[in-house]
């Protein structure tokens, strides 16, 4: 049986340096405490930043085996074009998700879906929020917004290529925030910093409404961080 120590961990200006470059390259955003405990479980091989691992030769085996359970047409608990789809593109985290019993240890989701699922989150709540609205309130985010809807701008299929194939695998292979408009739009453009801003004040709108829904002057201001 293991306890939790606290551990006091000093590191060189260059290696401190070299932390910070690879959290800004991460998919989502991490503290250093958060990328040092990634980092270190990957080093272990207790942990994967993509999900579980899966060599080449199980990828193919994976694959023939959907493959098999379509053409016989068993019926089960997993779902061959699901598992097919995952295998082509390579969202393994996803089977973590789907199939959490599989992967004992392994239940936590990956961080870069944990962020895309709580974006998607916050605009179903912003969405949700504006359908509530009085038509005067309606018509203050209309003036602000210059549209009369209030819907999700998508991820950038080119620069943001991670979080918008996790977006569509979400809405069109899990069932997943399917009523939120534009949840697999392709922005064309970099928004995902954005969306991080929002995030921060997200969480205290959250905190502070419990169920209520979010006010004129809240996504407002969001609307403003984008």
């Amino acid at each position: 049986m293991t306890t939790d120590s606290a551990v006091v961990l000093r590191l060189d200006g260059d290696l401190l340096s070299e932390l910070d470059e690879w959290i800004s390259s991460q998919p989502s955003l991490l503290s250093r405490e958060q990328a040092a405990h990634r980092l270190i479980k990957v080093g272990l091989g207790s942990d994967s930043p993509i999900g579980p691992r899966i060599s080449d030769g199980e990828r193919l085996i994976i694959a023939m085996m959907a493959d098999l359970m379509k053409a016989s047409g068993v019926k089960g608990d997993i779902d061959p074009d699901f598992v097919s789809s995952v295998v082509h593109d390579g969202h393994f985290w996803a089977l973590e998700w789907k199939y959490d019993s599989l992967f004992p240890g392994q239940a936590v989701l990956v961080a870069a879906a944990e962020e895309v699922a709580e974006i998607l989150e916050m605009w179903d709540q912003m969405i949700t929020g504006f359908d509530q609205l009085s038509p005067p309130d309606k018509q203050a985010v209309e003036a602000k917004n210059g549209s009369a809807l209030v819907s999700f701008p998508g991820f950038d299929g080119n620069n943001e290529t991670i979080q918008y194939g996790i977006a569509k695998l979400l809405v069109e292979k899990m069932d997943r925030f399917k009523h939120v408009k534009g949840a697999t739009r392709n922005s064309h453009a970099p928004v995902l910093e954005g969306y991080r801003r929002m995030l921060k004040v997200y969480r205290f709108m959250k905190d502070r409404n419990g169920r209520s829904p979010l006010t004129r002057h809240q996504i407002l201001e969001l609307m403003e961080l984008s």
